[in-house]
């Protein structure tokens, strides 16, 4: 029977507690998991050498196409927003001249 020592515990797992045993103080209660998550993976990267890259395997073209569309959809947003104030306006301009055919009407 062949048998296979593993070790009890690996250090790779035991720096990752002790870096974020680092992180998880009193002074820095107020992190959010999923920020203390991605500041975790940002040392970690960095104590590699490796940076993050969060744009690995995105195009270029893609990633125009989808601003592009964001913009859009701002832009949208905006006409709806400017068509609404010219109704608006267009109300109390309305609203303006019936005050002054009243006034008008009231001093004749």
């Amino acid at each position: 029977m062949d048998i296979l020592p593993v070790q009890g515990s690996s250090v790779s797992s035991e720096r990752v507690f002790s870096s974020a045993g680092e992180d998880t103080t009193k002074r820095h209660s107020w992190m959010h998991h999923d920020l203390m998550e991605a500041l975790q993976m940002l040392k970690f990267s960095l104590k590699r050498g490796t940076p993050i890259n969060f744009t690995v395997g995105m195009k270029a073209e893609e990633e125009i196409d989808r601003l592009l569309g964001l913009l859009a959809a701002k832009d949208e947003v905006l006409e709806d927003k400017n068509v609404r104030l010219q109704d608006i306006l267009s109300m109390l301009e309305s609203q303006d001249s019936l005050e002054e055919d009243i006034h008008h009407a009231e001093g004749t």
